[in-house]
């Protein structure tokens, strides 16, 4: 996919290579928390999913920075960003080995609803979904556009979003081992309600202390969610079961650029825009309140 928008001829071509992009990143999203929490004891799961999160926050900064470099020749992003592709995937090929699965238990689509309150981490995690697409996508045009801030000004704090996204899934992974993934969950989306609403402070450190609070929650949440749903299901039914809610993510995340900037065009500025992500996250993290607390654990190879 990658290499098909290097080497794309049209804008036909393009849209063809993201869709194919996007799908492929799906076969690695999905089965990437289940690889790595099968390697470690269960009360490091969390924190082992949260430490594979830092690759995307080091891939928010990276790519900023080639962006940065190669100017307006966009063909050279897509050339570098496909060179690292292949690098991975040998050195994957080459290096990682999965302990042979013992388990007994089939995938089903039917694996999330063995999953406690599976319906409130659906929604929940639309909503994050929602809420992190409406921060991420017009954090620097509420900063230059509502606040005045100068594009360069605007950048940088978005890397400073980047950079705490480094951090924030080892984080919350520690946390979440260590006090439960209940805790997590609504510390995680009041930090983003709160994150959103400080972006509306133009002046003063806010808009740079929204950015860090906010990025840390972008890879901590992610993080927490995914163990909670490990906690009770086998590794091979984690797979259809992370999918499922995957896709409510990925619809709440389709929706916010387009409501965003319908938003945004209607009213003249971004203020609502915030105010929605600010409520969405408040929401969730009033709903997270019932989930079932770090407890009931499924037996590995008992359905």
């Amino acid at each position: 996919g990658l290499a098909g928008m290097w080497w794309s001829p049209n804008l036909g071509v393009v849209v063809a290579a993201m869709v194919v992009t996007g799908a492929a990143g799906a076969f690695i999203w999905i089965p990437a928390p289940a690889v790595s929490s099968s390697l470690v004891p269960p009360e490091r799961r969390a924190f082992a999913i949260g430490t594979i999160g830092t690759g995307i926050g080091i891939g928010f900064v990276s790519a900023g920075w080639v962006a940065s470099a190669v100017g307006s020749d966009w063909r050279a992003v897509y050339r570098f960003e496909t060179l690292v592709a292949v690098a991975t995937a040998l050195a994957l090929w080459r290096l990682l080995r999965v302990p042979t699965d013992p388990e007994t238990a089939k995938p089903s689509l039917r694996s999330l609803g063995l999953v406690p309150h599976w319906v409130v981490i659906l929604a929940t995690y639309g909503g994050f979904g929602l809420s992190m697409s409406l921060f991420v996508n017009f954090l620097t045009a509420r900063l230059q556009e509502d606040a005045g801030f100068a594009p360069a000004t605007a950048a940088v704090v978005y890397s400073v979003f980047g950079i705490a996204s480094i951090f924030g899934g080892p984080l919350y992974g520690a946390v979440s081992d260590r006090s439960g993934r209940r805790p997590a969950l609504v510390v995680g989306y009041l930090a983003m309600a709160a994150s959103s609403l400080l972006v509306l402070a133009s002046s003063g450190p806010w808009p740079w202390v929204a950015a860090s609070v906010f990025g840390l929650a972008f890879t901590g949440v992610p993080a927490t969610t995914a163990a909670y749903l490990r906690d009770h299901l086998t590794a091979r039914q984690f797979g259809s079961a992370f999918g499922i809610i995957t896709l409510a993510f990925g619809t709440g995340q389709l929706l916010g650029p387009q409501l965003g900037g319908y938003l945004g065009d209607t009213r003249g500025s971004f203020t609502v825009v915030f105010v929605l992500a600010a409520t969405v996250a408040a929401a969730a993290c009033l709903a997270s309140v019932g989930v079932r607390p770090r407890g009931s654990v499924a037996v590995e190879g008992v359905e």
